[in-house]
């Protein structure tokens, strides 16, 4: 296993993507050509490929103390065909503010953003600044060039000087930090709030989104980034040092941050293995000392023992400059590589079996199903059409029309129910809509906002306040889902065309919501414990509560967003195939009303009839070929040597 396999395997999962993007905008083209029209078919289809389009990405968080060798790590992942250091690596603490490494098209192409530190001032989170690109520095960097990539990324590393009112401002603890050697009255804080390196290297353009951060209990860190990034990451790298392995600060970043109930997702990196090298005894002695150490932090850390992986990232830098094989197998660095790979794996087959794509390809069988069934009858009015040329007796041609004039009464009555129970689930979702409304919503913040005012009676009521209406509302949600459910199942099992159907996926499930938000909750509870433990300045309690709040809003969003979702959703399998059924038929009663009343038809009539019914087949036959070319697209099934046993989980149920 080497760098090469986990290459192929990111551009695997992106061909992947791209071949169900591009199938699904065919059959978008198709479907808008063959003269159906369905918002409800729109909506699924649009769905899905927005879905696989925010799929791109694979987010690995590299999270642990300073001086664990986070950031060498990244270098020896991305960086060794320059034969040198790119990111900046010193004895001291050089990473001072979490510097996300991707390749995003819309911004500045091999260039680094810089956010300053001063935006704190202005009371909004990083994720708002994002959306505002005059307040970042931008730097280019030519890739071909190792210096100006060294001098453009080493800026992550500029620290300044300011008075201390200026950095309690900026939410520092002045008894934490370095003071100016000439100035004891100035202290040293980090330049730079936030970095973005955006460049086209191989593995960052095909979806590979690394984010390396200081240390999470560092002065002036980020609590969105400890609190929201780390929640929403494929994969999170946790960075030990072999020589001090979990040491006090380890672990209480790892108790506080880092450990939950699931820890699947987590890959413990027990680097700078090379500092227990020893020349003066055996292999099989020194190969006992590193299993020695990987036991002890696995059992430490209550982890399986495959979930700690020994390396050196220093010396498979300097093997990978040098092309020596053999020092890269003694780091065991490939290890890194070969579990990022496994889970890419498990990510690429959970792809197509995300909701939103599973909706989409059922919508295509359906219309593959109706056109079929009508293609049929075409078949036999065209039949019929040439009995009564042939035969000049018009029996066979009017049961055909009265056959098709039935089914459309029928379908158009079906139409009819569907619209009494559209109504019905309308008025429940209305009910479940209103659960966090704007109402609740200001009540919430008013919690929040009140505490930021004076933070230190009433900072933990409020937070406690603000858990509990959001706890309020889930069980209210928890109530009125169960009603939507049971109004789902009388609909399904009432029959519309003559038999039932069975309720499928269609239930609004919010046991994500309720999971997600209890993660939420212990993560803050134990940051505001972490933040009371400690001397803190105002300001960093206003950071904790514009976090909390930001998370808190991002959460109602997302939960308002699965309702409207479920809502637009729900009646799908029994709306669509009537819908498209309805509008297929109305096809066939133009035909035949271009048939009329003659007992003879024309033979321009019978061409008219042919033609249709050849673009029927051509129309099915084109489909059929979607269908088969998606399902074909079979997942990477199996990698080549050295994969760690590693189960992959997400936190959220979507890929």
């Amino acid at each position: 296993m080497n760098l090469s396999s986990l290459q192929c395997q990111l551009n695997d999962f992106e061909q992947h993507r791209i071949a169900l993007v591009n199938k699904l905008l065919s059959f978008k083209h198709w479907y808008e050509n063959s003269g159906l029209h369905s918002s409800s078919a729109n909506y699924i289809i649009d769905n899905a490929i927005d879905n696989l389009r925010s799929l791109h990405s694979y987010t690995a968080v590299a999270v642990g103390e300073f001086s664990r060798g986070k950031t060498e790590i990244l270098n020896a992942l991305l960086f060794s065909r320059y034969q040198c250091r790119i990111l900046p690596v010193r004895p001291e603490r050089t990473t001072l503010c979490p510097t996300e490494i991707g390749f995003d098209p819309s911004l500045p192409n091999n260039s680094i953003q810089l956010l300053p530190m001063s935006t704190r001032k202005g009371g909004s989170s990083v994720s708002a600044y994002k959306k505002i690109p005059n307040h970042w520095v931008n730097i280019r960097f030519d890739t071909n060039n190792p210096a100006s990539l060294q001098d453009a990324l080493g800026r992550i590393a500029e620290k300044q000087y300011v008075t201390e009112d200026q950095a309690r401002e900026l939410g520092f603890n002045c008894s934490l930090l370095n003071r100016h050697p000439e100035n004891i009255n100035h202290v040293e804080v980090p330049s730079w709030r936030y970095a973005h390196i955006n460049m086209d290297h191989p593995l960052l353009v095909m979806g590979l989104r690394l984010i390396d951060t200081p240390g999470l209990n560092a002065q002036g860190s980020e609590p969105e980034l400890t609190l929201a990034t780390l929640a929403d990451a494929d994969s999170l790298l946790f960075t030990l040092a072999a020589d001090a392995p979990a040491s006090l600060s380890d672990r209480t970043i790892w108790r506080d941050y880092i450990n939950q109930e699931d820890n699947s997702q987590i890959l413990v990196i027990l680097n700078k293995i090379d500092s227990l090298w020893d020349d003066l005894i055996s292999a099989p002695s020194e190969e006992a000392c590193i299993n020695s150490v990987r036991t002890e932090t696995a059992l430490a850390l209550g982890l399986p023992l495959q979930q700690v992986v020994p390396v050196s990232a220093k010396k498979a830098l300097l093997a990978k400059a040098r092309g020596d094989s053999s020092l890269l197998d003694k780091s065991n660095f490939e290890q890194i590589e070969a579990t990022l790979t496994s889970q890419l794996i498990e990510k690429h087959k959970l792809l197509i079996k995300h909701p939103a794509i599973e909706d989409a390809i059922i919508l295509m069988r359906q219309t593959r199903d109706q056109l079929h069934t009508r293609l049929l009858d075409q078949a036999e009015m065209l039949q019929s059409a040439q009995n009564q040329s042939e035969s000049h007796h018009s029996d066979g041609l009017i049961t055909v029309k009265e056959s098709i004039k039935e089914m459309h009464r029928n379908v158009h009555q079906a139409s009819l129910i569907y619209r009494s129970h559209e109504r019905s689930l309308k008025d429940q979702f209305e009910k479940l809509a209103q659960v966090f409304d704007q109402r609740q919503l200001e009540r919430i913040f008013n919690y929040l906002h009140d505490a930021a005012a004076d933070p230190d009676p009433i900072l933990r009521p409020a937070m406690k306040a603000a858990f509990k209406q959001i706890q309020r509302g889930l069980q209210t949600l928890a109530i009125e889902a169960d009603n939507a459910n049971h109004l789902l199942k009388e609909i399904y099992e009432s029959p519309i065309d003559g038999s039932s159907m069975p309720l499928t996926s269609r239930k609004l499930d919010i046991t994500v919501q309720k999971n997600d938000f209890s993660r939420l909750k212990h993560r803050y509870e134990k940051h505001l414990q972490s933040i009371e433990d400690s001397p803190h300045e105002r300001a960093v309690v206003r950071y904790f509560l514009l976090s909390l709040s930001h998370e808190l809003r991002r959460f109602i969003t997302d939960t308002n967003n699965l309702l409207i979702e479920w809502h637009a959703q729900a009646l799908t399998p029994i709306s669509y195939p009537n819908e498209c059924q309805k509008q297929l038929l109305q096809k066939e009663l133009l035909i035949l009303s271009r048939l009329g009343n003659e007992q003879k038809p024309s033979d321009q009539q019978m061409l008219a009839i042919r033609a249709e019914l050849t673009l029927s087949e051509d129309r099915l036959f084109t489909l059929n070929q979607l269908l088969d070319t998606i399902e074909s697209l079979e997942p990477t099934k199996s990698v080549t040597s050295k994969v760690v046993p590693f189960h992959f989980a997400r936190r959220r149920s979507s890929v």
